[in-house]
């Protein structure tokens, strides 16, 4: 199956056994983020990959955009939306995003990709991470998007979640989003630095 149509659904399924199991004491939510940089299967892995062996690197499309975030960030990311979960909601930290071309560029300086058109299944552009319907119940906090469940049952804790409504006009898309990675960080978090970077909230 497409992987972005997967992971929809498993978020559906996983708010859905909130709503079974919430009476019983476990509490389900859904973490949201990125990609991860230099993870086993990532791009990055693949461009390497594909230098090693004499071949130029491949890119779907020259304009597209992703967000992205590092192996320490997204492992700080889940335990802190574990100490913070109230059941049902899904947690979206605020990420750094950056065009494919620029991450290549951190990879290897210089280099043409190949491009080689959008795969059909599902892949997409730019990386929106919360949809329009979302945006109606979305609150900020502190480095976070919290988006509490849509269920009224009282199978929910339905008490006001923390943070500040965002505006109507929210938009968390990769390519208009104005924190951006540079090419010197995104080199540093590739090559160098292994120290987590996540503020504390």
């Amino acid at each position: 199956q497409p992987y972005g149509p997967s992971k929809a659904f498993g978020e559906i399924l996983v708010i859905s056994e909130n709503a079974r199991c919430f009476r019983e004491g476990m509490r389900c939510g859904v973490m949201r983020y990125g990609n991860v940089l230099g993870s086993n299967g990532s791009v990055v892995q693949v461009w390497q990959a594909q230098l090693a062996n004499g071949l130029a690197p491949t890119v779907s499309d020259q304009r597209m955009t992703r967000f992205w975030l590092t192996l320490d960030d997204a492992v700080a990311y889940v335990l802190r939306a574990i100490s913070d979960l109230r059941g049902g909601e899904i947690f979206l930290p605020m990420l750094k995003a950056a065009p494919m071309l620029r991450v290549l560029e951190a990879v290897a300086p210089g280099c043409e990709p190949t491009i080689t058109g959008i795969r059909p299944g599902g892949e997409k552009l730019h990386e929106v991470l919360v949809s329009e319907d979302e945006v109606r119940r979305a609150r900020r906090r502190n480095s976070w998007v919290i988006i509490p469940p849509t269920d009224t049952t009282d199978l929910w804790d339905r008490g006001l979640w923390l943070g500040e409504p965002v505006a109507d006009d929210f938009e968390y898309r990769s390519d208009t989003w104005a924190n951006a990675w540079t090419v010197d960080e995104l080199r540093a978090v590739l090559n160098l630095s292994r120290s987590p970077s996540v503020a504390a909230a």
